[in-house]
């Protein structure tokens, strides 16, 4: 999708009728300028109004329609305002408007529904109503995936604490997973398991008059019944717990209107998580170091064991010389024996007289009995290395020092769980003495709600575990029923059969297809991490089954200190990620996206945007985005700029950028 136009009639500050175009080339980028509290997130607000019907401030609280409407233009007496977006998607070009208008004879609105809705689309000019409405902006752009895409500059700091709260992290994964497709397969799932269940209602009917197949046909029913009662009744429980999560969500927007209270939240949040990972290395420690005390017993007879094993090596090493000298001193004897046998010299060959007969007879003689005294025996020698062998084996390594060291860390580890536990009770404490008693209520009925939730959750589990070992079973019977003669014959046997097949085509696809996205979002991310970041010793990025992304060092270790900066580059990436994986992109616009960031990593987030999106906006100030000196970086990737022109305390304009610089 590729924003053409936008036009706005009293949307907050921009009273009146005003527009502004979007390039369509290669230079991609839009600069908006605007000075603080003038209009800025009100544009941002304006796209969001005209796809989704709402508007939000500050931590993703919706604004009340009666705010929506430029005061001015209101106190005229004009309470009327539309946003209009022209766009293409996919070939086809869109006009997308939403209107409110007070109701009638209402003069002055002070509540919400004091006014009317109305919601237009129109494809190539031709107007789209009802469910074809709904279906084509579902396809262009589902509200799930719009945090994104649209998004406040603080919002990104915000990403790993949105994901790794219960109420949000499910609502996360489902918004990221729309994007990458995976709800068109789960979706397809369901109809297959929609159709299975009417083909085994259908069998069971057919085969329940057979003699044979009455039994299994009865037992497929009381089944199917059941199941039908456990999966009404999950659906009950689930939609209590959606309840709960907005309910949750709601409390939560309003803890963080308590600025401080939200900081020390987060910070408590992160001890909390410290705190356990640490209980879990302790816990590995003193599992490992149990392993280590079985063969620890070994320590203890070395020495012993070392004088045994130096009387072996000594025994070994007279009995490796014995033989030596006997094999020696056997191969003279018989060189001897040869030359008395053929009267030839041992040495030259000659032929031997008397004399020589007589001395090399006596040399004989006495090597003889020279190996009658060297009673070195092969076997002896054998069992001296195998019993050194063994104890060699008892030596292996020194596990007093492996203890040791594990006793160490599991020290260090209490140490470090007193330091964390000290930490976050005196942030329980701020929290109390900041907070006053209704931050204190809300958040003491948030945590009685996600309480609640949990269990709830807990329960929906344990339900969908139920649910699933009656379907195998119902599944089970309906198969063995099937390979019956006269079921094989049946037209609802045979779709059972189909409809199994594919439910496990569609389950193994689904599993594949999550894993495939979530590593394409993985390398996708870690790549545009490495063009983000200023950190050269950073290996990349590590996603979860939430598609929360942890840094990791070079030596592929986790990064668990982030600053508030190193959030913003980590959750730039993984919206790259999200556009280069996802099978729908859109545009990005960013409104005060380089607040928190260094200059380095600022200019490395500038030379990387074009490529983020076919479109990216952004919403800054001078003093953020400066033009002499940032704006070179974008070389010419910007198509356009405009700055936003105060003319009073509640009335913007946008103008051309130019313009305004020689007005």
């Amino acid at each position: 999708m590729r924003l053409r136009r936008l036009t706005t009639k009293n949307f907050m500050p921009y009273r009146g009728v005003q527009a502004i175009e979007f390039p369509q080339g290669s230079a991609n980028v839009v600069v908006i300028y605007g000075d603080n509290m003038r209009g800025k997130t009100s544009f941002l607000n304006a796209i969001r109004f005209a796809f989704f019907g709402r508007a939000t401030a500050r931590h993703l609280r919706d604004i009340e329609r009666v705010n929506l409407v430029n005061i001015e233009a209101a106190e005229a007496g004009d309470w009327s305002l539309f946003v209009s977006v022209e766009f293409t998607h996919e070939a086809a070009d869109y006009e997308l408007r939403r209107d409110l208008i007070p109701m009638q004879h209402i003069v002055r609105p002070q509540r919400n529904d004091e006014f009317r809705e109305t919601y237009t689309l129109r494809k190539n000019g031709v107007p789209l109503t009802g469910r074809d409405l709904q279906f084509e902006m579902n396809q262009v752009m589902p509200e799930g995936i719009s945090r994104f895409f649209l998004f406040d500059g603080e919002l990104l700091q915000e990403y790993e604490v949105l994901v790794r709260d219960p109420a949000n992290a499910s609502k996360i994964k489902e918004a990221v997973e729309a994007i990458l497709g995976v709800p068109a397969l789960t979706k397809g799932r369901s109809e297959i398991q929609s159709l299975l269940l009417s083909a085994q209602s259908a069998q069971f009917e057919e085969l329940r008059h057979s003699r044979n197949l009455k039994a299994k046909a009865e037992q497929q029913i009381a089944l199917q019944r059941e199941i039908t009662e456990q999966r009404t009744a999950l659906a009950g429980r689930m939609e209590e717990k959606a309840a709960l999560d907005q309910t949750a969500e709601e409390l939560r927007l309003k803890l963080e209107q308590f600025t401080l209270a939200l900081e020390l939240e987060k910070e408590l949040i992160d001890v909390v998580n410290k705190i356990e990972a640490s209980k879990a290395t302790s816990r590995q420690l003193v599992a490992t170091r149990a392993d280590f005390l079985q063969d620890a017993w070994a320590d203890l007879i070395q020495p012993q064991l070392q004088g045994l094993r130096l009387n072996l090596e000594e025994d070994r090493d007279a009995l490796m010389a014995a033989l030596n000298d006997r094999a020696r001193i056997t191969h003279r004897a018989e060189e001897l024996r040869r030359g008395l046998d053929e009267k030839n010299c041992p040495l030259c060959g000659s032929a031997l007289d008397e004399e020589h007969a007589k001395h090399i007879g006596r040399e004989l003689g006495s090597i003889e009995g020279r190996l009658a005294e060297l009673a070195a025996d092969v076997a002896e020698l054998g069992a001296v290395q195998a019993r050194l062998e063994t104890l060699n084996r008892l030596r292996g390594p020194r596990m007093a020092d492996r203890i040791v060291a594990a006793e160490k860390s599991l020290r260090q580890e209490a140490v470090t769980q007193a330091e964390l536990n000290a930490r976050a009770e005196r942030l329980r404490i701020q929290l109390k003495e900041f907070s006053g008693p209704e931050a204190e209520r809300i958040r003491a009925e948030r945590e009685q709600v996600l309480t609640v939730a949990g269990s709830m959750k807990r329960e929906i589990d344990t339900k969908r575990v139920e649910v699933g070992k009656l379907q195998r079973r119902l599944d089970q019977v309906s198969r063995l029923m099937s390979k019956n003669p006269f079921a094989r014959r049946q037209r609802s046997s045979r779709l059972v059969t189909l409809y199994s097949a594919l439910d496990e085509v569609f389950a193994e696809s689904i599993d594949r297809l999550r894993d495939r996205q979530r590593k394409r979002v993985e390398d996708y991310a870690s790549s545009a991490f490495h063009a983000l970041t200023s950190e050269p010793d950073f290996e990349g990025l590590q996603i979860n089954e939430n598609y929360g992304l942890t840094i990791l060092d070079n030596k592929g270790r986790p990064v668990n200190e982030r600053s508030a900066g190193a959030e913003q580059i980590v959750a730039l990436s993984l919206i790259d990620g999200l556009n280069r994986a996802g099978r729908r992109g859109g545009p990005i616009v960013m409104d005060t996206p380089f607040g928190r960031l260094d200059w380095v990593h600022r200019a490395n987030v500038l030379r990387f945007l074009p490529n983020m999106a076919e479109q990216v906006i952004l919403l800054v100030h001078e003093g953020e985005m400066d033009p002499q000196r940032d704006l070179p970086t974008l070389a010419d990737r910007v198509g356009k700029m405009y700055r936003i022109r105060r003319l009073s305390a509640r009335h913007s304009e946008i103008v051309d950028y130019e313009k305004a610089a020689t007005a």
